[in-house]
């Protein structure tokens, strides 16, 4: 249904103080109306001076044909976020490295933004300032991991949203290594459930201080 998401819909959604904003459909790259919306809630986002966000959650099927069109898609949105999450299958692709450790040198290159790459069980490589850091996993039974990444990226922003907008450019590493670990918490938790939905219901910053 985001897919038919028309620009008129969300007129003036960031005239209410909006610190974050998310992007992370799987669709908005896609011929249609969202694309358009998509396109140009992040050029209102950078002018209004918000922390962009980003996951660019790849689907095979759905870009199977279209692949170079959703790489140079998402380039764009990396280029311009403060913060985003990609899979270590999404940053080969991406960057059109064979590894993670050399995709990961090329992002860092290419953007200023602070970005995960998710490891499943080896952990999260948090990217900041140039510098790698891994941030283990946290053991589960896994059961179903539906919901996981969103699960994570949901984690890290509820924790960037908890500060003040003028502190999150200015988050040191050690406090970003925080944030990642929570967050993999949150993606942990959910991949012990089956479905996201049921996953969702037994999420809470409750299991930050597990």
């Amino acid at each position: 249904a985001d897919g038919h998401l028309m620009e008129q819909e969300i007129t003036d959604i960031l005239n209410n103080g909006t610190g974050i904003v998310h992007f992370g459909s799987a669709t908005a790259f896609l011929p249609g109306p969202l694309k358009t919306t998509y396109t140009n809630l992040l050029t209102e986002a950078k002018t209004k001076n918000c922390f962009v966000s980003f996951d660019p959650n790849y689907r095979h099927l759905l870009f199977a044909h279209r692949q170079q069109s959703f790489i140079e898609q998402s380039l764009q949105f990396l280029k311009v976020s403060n913060f985003f999450k990609v899979s270590d299958e999404e940053a080969m692709l991406l960057s059109g490295k064979s590894t993670v450790n050399d995709a990961a040198n090329w992002l860092l290159k290419y953007t200023d933004a602070t970005f995960c790459i998710t490891l499943g069980r080896e952990g999260t490589l948090l990217c900041f300032q140039q510098q790698q850091i891994l941030i283990p996993s946290i053991k589960v039974e896994v059961v179903d991991t539906t919901g996981a990444g969103d699960a994570f990226v949901g984690a890290v922003l509820y924790q960037l949203s908890c500060l003040e907008k003028n502190e999150l450019p200015q988050l040191p590493a050690h406090q970003w290594q925080e944030i990642v670990l929570n967050a993999n918490k949150a993606g942990a938790r959910t991949c012990t459930y089956m479905g996201a939905m049921e996953a969702f219901k037994y999420l809470s910053s409750d299991i930050f201080k597990a």
